[in-house]
């Protein structure tokens, strides 16, 4: 049996995460890829899936060009990219979308007569090819402006329901197993996915699908964790899958740990598949594909590759650790294989254990956590993070005690900021004082009616003791009004700057905190609107 805790002593913080025994046999996390031969990409693009040992890939299907007049279908424009996945042995998730002239004046459908058109079409895709394609996904990033049209555009999850219906009738009849996704979301969009959900779609997805897009992996776990209580809410869960994932890198070097990181989290919390995107690059999205567009490997390649070959075969991730702090999951039972990243520690093995990087490069023994994942493997492994000294990180620890978030006005008011539902990714807030937002990476304040109102992040000493503090505050681009930065501590100020065209740093300092001490980390506009956001990173070392 697996074991996992915290262990307090006089000196020594630590945390033991190991495995035991076998166990029953884990479902598995599937990693495929996203390409686009629905958009003209050569069907030569299919020789290099034997590099990756991709199962299957995500496409499309366009509704207008396969159903040319009212009643008959035509799918030989799209047929050579199934039949060859059918020689390649993949198979194949097929994106249904698009509108048609022919119904609702060219809007995305919205009547019985326009949802009833639009399902006999997605039901002759999939009877077409039953032996390629088992699964479907209905709509891509609706919650986006540019993927509907019309009247929909105006609440985009509340039209989902009766469309799901019809389809979910029409492909059933014909193809009984085929399998229906819903809805394709951009991010982990638990405010769109609430108005999905009160529209019934929930009965007839087989599963939820979305796009966890984002400039770091830490916290897509907690997102993904508030959306299957949502699914709860309206009556059970439904698998999750993520049906593009990945990220506009700066470098192409910074996409394996990415690929890792994000891996380890979405099998941990519960998704089954997921594509990362794309397979190759595109002039419009650089450094997001895995191999070139002369398919010349990137350092994604050799990341997907090793994921496939080595640790996804260990079985579904788990995750052992107790705070965000703390990275650390592992793959499968019997202590073969784990990764590890997170606020820095001691890392413990026990164990005749292997080392890696996220390419699959060996490396030597590694003794220190580091925001670099660790990739170890071997048998019946212990694996653990140890500290003389608990850390609390704003970054890794977002959303969880000793931290506390708030809206501070002019005149000394608060107003708590809870986890809040919208359109995009959950956030720190008020639905009442948006834009303002604390996220794991970023806060942003406001100016509302001419007056400055900051975004707290407040540090509750958990006990007493001595607390070594630092921190930086910065933006990407420089801003020549910025933002302002107030640090206090039970409202006396300790420190203040402005970020502009510079970031803001502060520490390591020590301070002395009694039990229940608050250290208030502020972010405000500076004089005007505009540059009101910031990234930061604070880390706090307690006693």
């Amino acid at each position: 049996m697996r074991t996992a805790g915290w262990s307090h002593g006089a000196a020594v913080i630590g945390m033991l995460c190991c495995a035991g025994g076998a166990g029953a046999e884990q479902d598995q996390f599937e990693l495929r890829v996203q390409t686009h031969f629905s958009q003209g990409w050569n069907l030569n693009a299919m020789r290099v899936f034997p590099q990756i040992r991709a199962p299957g890939f995500r496409d499309g299907m366009y509704w207008q060009k396969v159903e040319h007049q009212p009643g008959r279908y035509d799918l030989s424009e799209f047929a050579p990219y199934l039949e060859a996945s059918r020689a390649a042995g993949l198979d194949v998730l097929v994106v249904v979308a698009g509108v048609h002239p022919a119904y609702d004046n060219g809007e995305t459908p919205f009547s019985d007569e326009g949802r009833k058109a639009y399902a006999r079409y997605v039901a002759a895709v999939v009877d077409a090819y039953p032996d390629v394609i088992n699964r479907i996904e209905l709509g891509n990033e609706y919650n986006t402006n540019g993927f509907l049209t019309g009247r929909r555009e105006e609440a985009p999850g509340k039209y989902f329901g009766p469309l799901a219906r019809e389809v979910a009738l029409a492909v059933k009849a014909v193809q009984p197993d085929t399998q229906i996704w819903c809805t394709g979301a951009h991010s982990v969009a638990t405010g769109y996915f609430r108005a999905v959900f009160e529209s019934g779609a929930l009965d007839y997805c087989d599963g939820i699908s979305f796009h966890p897009y984002r400039d770091a992996p830490e916290n897509v776990d907690k997102e993904i964790t508030r959306l299957r209580a949502l699914m709860r809410e309206f009556g059970g869960e439904k698998p999750l899958y993520v049906t593009e994932f990945g990220d506009w890198f700066k470098d192409p070097d910074d996409a394996p740990d990415f690929l890792f990181k994000m891996v380890s989290m979405m099998g941990a919390a519960g998704v089954q598949e997921a594509y990362w995107y794309a397979l190759r690059e595109q002039e419009w999205w650089p450094n997001m594909g895995l191999f070139t567009e002369q398919f010349e490997e990137q350092p994604a390649a050799a990341a997907f590759r090793f994921l496939q070959d080595a640790v996804l075969p260990l079985g579904r991730p788990v995750a052992l650790g107790t705070r965000g702090e703390d990275h650390l999951y592992e793959y499968g039972e019997g202590g073969r294989g784990f990764v590890v990243w997170g606020a820095p520690g001691d890392l413990q093995v026990e164990g005749a254990a292997r080392f890696y990087d996220s390419l699959g490069n060996p490396l030597d023994p590694v003794t220190r956590v580091s925001a670099e994942p660790v990739i170890i493997l071997g048998e019946g492994l212990t694996v653990g993070i140890t500290r003389d000294r608990p850390v609390y990180s704003a970054f890794y620890g977002h959303g969880e005690a000793p931290w506390s978030y708030m809206a501070v006005r002019e005149d000394g008011r608060v107003t708590p900021f809870d986890v809040t539902d919208w359109n995009w990714n959950p956030y720190m807030g008020h639905p009442d004082m948006k834009p303002m937002s604390i996220t794991f990476n970023k806060v942003a304040s406001a100016i509302f009616n001419g007056r400055r109102v900051h975004a707290v992040e407040r540090f509750t000493a958990p006990k007493s003791g001595r607390y070594d503090i630092e921190g930086r505050w910065f933006r990407e681009k420089a801003h020549a009004d910025g933002a302002d930065i107030r640090i206090s501590r039970n409202g006396a100020v300790l420190a203040a700057g402005v970020v502009a065209d510079a970031p803001f740093e502060w520490g390591p300092v020590t301070v002395e905190l009694q039990e229940g001490d608050q250290i208030d980390f502020a972010v405000g506009p500076n004089r005007k609107d505009g540059g009101n956001w910031v990234e930061r990173r604070i880390s706090i070392t307690g006693p």
